[in-house]
């Protein structure tokens, strides 16, 4: 079926999935193609011109959180506050992020930081 301008609009909406964490949930949101170019074109996420995971995963966090009211929940400013958060919180919150935006198996590598930084492809 080919799509009209409306088919093709409510096929580019952005997805959101509610997260369970221990005392409540958020909403978390597929970030835009304009976000996700702005984010891969940062110097500041890269490590001899790859963007690497650890890096990344505050800035892509604060732009993925969203209010109730479809509004982001934290500024870029404020993805460094993002960072210093709990683990396992912040776990379930990259997660659903990553999922939401395509960003397993080719793109990550090692998605789980541990010993290495893994990097992310700018292919997506």
């Amino acid at each position: 079926m080919i799509l009209d301008k409306a088919g093709l609009l409510e096929e580019l909406k952005l997805i959101t999935e509610e997260v369970p964490l221990n005392n409540g949930s958020v909403i978390v949101s597929e970030i835009s193609a304009v976000d996700w170019d702005e984010l891969i074109a940062s110097e500041e996420y890269k490590v001899d011109g790859k963007v690497i995971e650890k890096k990344i995963q505050p800035a892509l966090v604060a732009r993925a959180v969203l209010n109730q009211d479809g509004t982001r929940m934290f500024t870029d400013e404020e993805a460094a506050v993002v960072a210093q958060s709990s683990k396992k919180p912040f776990r379930a919150i990259v997660s659903a992020v990553m999922r939401l935006n395509g960003l397993g198996g080719v793109e990550i590598k090692n998605s789980e930081p541990s010993q290495t930084d893994s990097s992310v492809s700018d292919s997506v």
